[in-house]
């Protein structure tokens, strides 16, 4: 038979162990694998966990148990937001559209193809070209000002309308001089234009895009959160039981009366 704190092999029908005093819950023999298991558990205890004072009777060390474990959940939570706003979108090959391609291939009879732009199932972001990592952007302000049509040349009464229902910054303009305004703008561009973009956006767009995360990304993710966890759990076991607990108990190895 083996104990079944210290592992070590007890000989006869004692009902404690000769090592460590401790009584023997299980006759039978055990099997070398959790015997090995059981002292990998025993060094993790020993390192970590002050194995010669019993707390399980005391009401604050339960009390702080549940604090540390609500307190473990946040962090893990807390752990995969941040990783998940922190790795590459395009990292993992995301399906990524920018606005300007969803405009041209729009039908011509959608006055602005923003807010059907912004339905898609995904997030809105900006890319950047040179590093290829995408920034959130905010849909509400992208949708607020912003006016994207197929055809703005043909449409051009209709986005000029747009332009001055939607636009606090022009309401003090006529529908003519905005459209001589949009104009001017449409014949100086240099490449056809889908988009009015406001400035504020701080985008354009051939780099407003929709993207959506796959599996892989999420994996990363939660393989971050998870680290962070038991580097989390590891850190506040030794502060617990290293720190708190020496202070109150000492590193006398029995148990004080209190």
């Amino acid at each position: 038979m083996y104990c079944e704190k210290c592992g070590k092999k007890i000989e006869g029908d004692s009902g404690f162990c000769e090592f460590c005093g401790v009584k023997r819950l299980h006759e039978q023999a055990r099997s070398p694998k959790i015997l090995k298991n059981n002292k990998l558990i025993h060094f993790f205890k020993k390192i970590f966990i002050r194995t010669d004072i019993n707390l399980a009777d005391k009401w604050w060390h339960r009390l702080l148990k549940v604090i540390f474990s609500i307190i473990t959940f946040i962090v893990f939570i807390l752990s995969f937001i941040i990783a998940s706003s922190s790795i590459n979108p395009t990292k993992y090959n995301s399906a990524i559209i920018t606005l300007r391609d969803f405009t041209k291939s729009s039908s011509e009879n959608i006055d602005n193809t923003i807010p059907e732009f912004i339905k898609i199932d995904g997030s809105t972001g900006c890319l950047d070209l040179t590093t290829n990592h995408v920034d959130y952007l905010s849909s509400y302000d992208l949708n607020l000002d912003g006016i994207c049509n197929a055809n703005i040349q043909k449409n051009i009464d209709k986005v000029a309308k747009l332009v001055l229902a939607e636009n606090v910054a022009y309401r003090n303009y006529t529908s003519d001089e905005i459209k001589g305004l949009l104009q001017h703008i449409l014949d100086t561009d240099t490449e056809h234009r889908y988009c009015f973009i406001p400035i504020s956006v701080k985008c354009s767009s051939d780099k407003i895009v929709n993207y959506r995360h796959n599996a892989l990304f999420y994996l990363e993710a939660l393989g971050i959160a998870i680290i962070v966890f038991f580097v989390w759990t590891i850190i506040i076991i030794s502060i617990y039981y290293k720190g708190i607990v020496y202070i109150i108990y000492g590193s006398n190895k029995v148990k004080p009366r209190i």
